[in-house]
């Protein structure tokens, strides 16, 4: 056999060998294609930008820090109570003849009026009687005073020397001091007696009302029947409860300034008035404390609690056993700032604008602390910008913009319709903003 003969492939055989061929070429063309033209889109695609997302900014309101003088007020709850209040009782006794209309709860007396009168007449007979005796002892002393001139007569016609005393017995010296001392003591009996007809008519010793009454007309009182319970009305006093470490606040009256006591400010409510403030004036200290609350108890004094002058005509009454409010004004303050209490937050913080537009939570320590306000001093500096709005979830160093101002570059705040107090979107109006979204994203990739 001849080797460099080739034998021929049979027919079959050939068809065998395309159908190989093609079944393995046809996919890794379709393959290199594929990979060819993945290759071309990823290197001739565009390529997506990040973008930064925009900062959110809390809007809020503030005001600027400024110092200034303070009046500091000390409120306190009080109880009107009498500054005068007396038992009134006759001096004499005997039968009411007469008594004042004005002689009932609540009736008003003026100082020096007639109250009653009790039957002057066995007073009056007594006085009669002492008119006698003094008129007899008068007479006793003149006829005494002839029969001295007669006896110092007689010792000059006898021209003798005598002693002192001797001299006294014979010029009737002691009878004269007797005559003389009876006409004394019948004088002294007639001026009590007069006293005490004087007194059978009873008047009020001060401006008053009454409280209570215990007599009426025809009855008979002695010297320890009261006839009345008299409250003065010239001055009620006001007992206000104070903290005890409020007392350096408020002034004092003392010896040198009886008057220097801090100026009163008393709130009451009475009928249909209109809530309105009596002036009154500090003006003691008690040396106890209330059993209750152990509370100072600081005594004010108020002039005409009643309204009865003209000049108090339609201002509101203190009725004795009232609850009232109370301000007394305290000590003033020098270079403070006033912060409102609804500013100050949690009860010991504050909320400050700082220069890089965050939030400043700041503890504060108030030298003052009063009903509306608290007085700050060293804590803020003057020129700060205290935040006076509401935040929602304050975070100290979290952005705040002040109202009305321009929101820096790659900000957002609620105006530019980001507000986080809008409610998160759902539903088909969910799906409208992501499709939204994904459009934008793709014109922005194409940029």
């Amino acid at each position: 056999m001849n080797p460099n003969h080739s034998e021929p492939v049979p027919p079959g055989r050939k068809g065998v060998v395309r159908t190989v061929l093609v079944s393995v070429l046809v996919p890794l063309v379709i393959l290199a294609a594929g990979v060819f033209v993945t290759s071309h889109f990823m290197k001739t695609s565009p390529k997506a930008v990040p973008r930064q997302r925009p900062v959110f900014e809390t809007l809020v309101q503030a005001e600027t820090i400024q110092f200034n003088s303070e009046q500091t007020v000390v409120t306190g709850m009080g109880s009107v109570i009498a500054a005068r209040e007396m038992d009134l009782k006759s001096r004499v006794g005997g039968d009411i003849v007469y008594l004042d209309e004005e002689v009932v709860p609540g009736g008003v007396l003026a100082k020096g009026q007639i109250i009653l009168k009790i039957d002057p007449a066995d007073y009056q007979l007594r006085v009669d009687q002492l008119e006698s005796e003094v008129a007899r002892a008068e007479a006793d002393l003149v006829l005494e005073m002839g029969n001295q001139r007669v006896a110092q007569k007689e010792f000059e016609m006898l021209g003798e020397e005598a002693l002192e005393e001797e001299k006294a017995l014979m010029l009737r010296l002691p009878q004269l001091r007797q005559k003389e001392a009876a006409l004394k003591s019948s004088r002294s009996k007639l001026d009590e007696a007069a006293l005490e007809l004087e007194r059978t008519t009873l008047k009020a010793p001060f401006d008053s009302v009454v409280r209570s009454k215990s007599v009426e007309l025809g009855s008979r009182v002695t010297e320890s029947t009261p006839v009345a319970r008299l409250i003065g009305t010239d001055s009620f006093w006001v007992q206000v409860g104070v903290p005890v470490d409020k007392l350096d606040w408020i002034t004092f009256p003392d010896r040198l300034n009886p008057e220097g006591g801090s100026v009163v400010r008393i709130y009451a409510r009475t009928g249909g008035v209109p809530e309105n403030y009596r002036s009154g004036r500090v003006v003691r200290l008690a040396a106890d404390l209330e059993e209750g609350g152990r509370m100072a108890k600081v005594i004010v004094a108020v002039d005409d609690p009643l309204s009865l002058l003209p000049e108090n005509q339609g201002r509101s009454k203190l009725f004795l056993g009232s609850y009232v409010r109370v301000e007394i004004e305290g000590r003033t303050l020098d270079g403070v700032y006033p912060l409102k209490r609804a500013h100050l937050r949690d009860n010991s913080t504050i909320w400050l604008l700082s220069p890089d537009s965050t939030l400043e939570i700041r503890p504060v320590s108030p030298i003052f602390k009063g009903p509306l306000t608290i007085l700050l001093k060293d804590e803020v500096t003057e020129g700060e910008k205290l935040i006076v709005s509401t935040i929602p979830t304050p975070v100290a160093g979290m952005k705040v913009r002040l109202e009305g101002s321009t929101p820096g570059p790659g900000r957002r705040g609620p105006q530019d319709g980001k507000s986080r107090a809008n409610p998160a979107p759902s539903g088909e109006t969910a799906v409208q903003n992501d499709r939204g979204a994904q459009k934008e994203g793709e014109v922005h990739a194409r940029q």
